[in-house]
């Protein structure tokens, strides 16, 4: 079984040169990992400055859109 870590680094790497922005594709890395940990019942290992940086990610892109 593939890990979230592992899926999440792999969209990592394929997000940020696809949308041309090192900092688009970390964001995306960022709500991937959350998602991803969230899905497989794992929220344990999800640390409140991760729940706070997914927050405000997702604040910016619902309301402020894409660059």
């Amino acid at each position: 079984m593939i890990s979230p870590s592992r899926c999440q680094a792999f969209l990592t790497l394929i997000a940020t040169p696809l949308t041309f922005s090192i900092a688009t594709g970390l964001s995306f890395g960022l709500l991937s990992f959350t998602f991803l940990k969230l899905f497989a019942d794992r929220r344990k290992d999800i640390s409140p400055l991760i729940w706070v940086l997914t927050l405000l990610f997702l604040v910016r892109y619902t309301f402020l859109g894409t660059e």
